[in-house]
């Protein structure tokens, strides 16, 4: 089956929209490569890289009933860049409609390899999440 990094972005983009964390990680490597952020206070040990992710994106997104509303998907080989918007509780509980940045994914076989958000900090709202995020956690 040829490689289809939108195609697998758009299955990522329905399976966080429908609250499926297990859609969502049947599109990643086991070993993927990811720069997210977990909650390391949780004392959390993962046996893979790919539990990170889940715990990652189960957490920020999931859990937080998110919503992620795709701009524009641009691909460039084996690479797909997604800018974005963000909707969930934990942006809401901020006092904030919706943070935005881009999704970076790299595709192989149809599985996501690589991953990362980079958030948009010249976005007021965005740079005010992480500013409230850094100081202190939402209740």
């Amino acid at each position: 089956m040829k490689n289809n990094p939108a195609g697998i972005f758009q299955q990522y983009e329905r399976a966080i929209n429908s609250g499926d964390i297990d859609g969502v990680m049947s599109l990643f490597d086991d070993n993927v490569k990811a720069a997210v952020v977990t909650n390391p206070w949780k004392g959390m040990r993962y046996d893979k890289p790919s539990d990170c992710v889940k715990a990652y994106i189960n957490d920020t997104v999931i859990t937080a009933h998110g919503r992620l509303k795709a701009i524009r998907i641009a691909v460039a080989g084996d690479w797909v860049y997604a800018p974005l918007e963000l909707c969930s509780d934990l942006v809401t509980a901020r006092g904030l409609e919706r943070i935005v940045g881009i999704d970076e994914l790299e595709v192989k076989d149809n599985r996501i390899v690589s991953f990362r958000f980079i958030p948009d900090h010249t976005d007021p709202q965005t740079k005010s999440f992480f500013a409230q995020m850094l100081a202190a956690p939402a209740q």
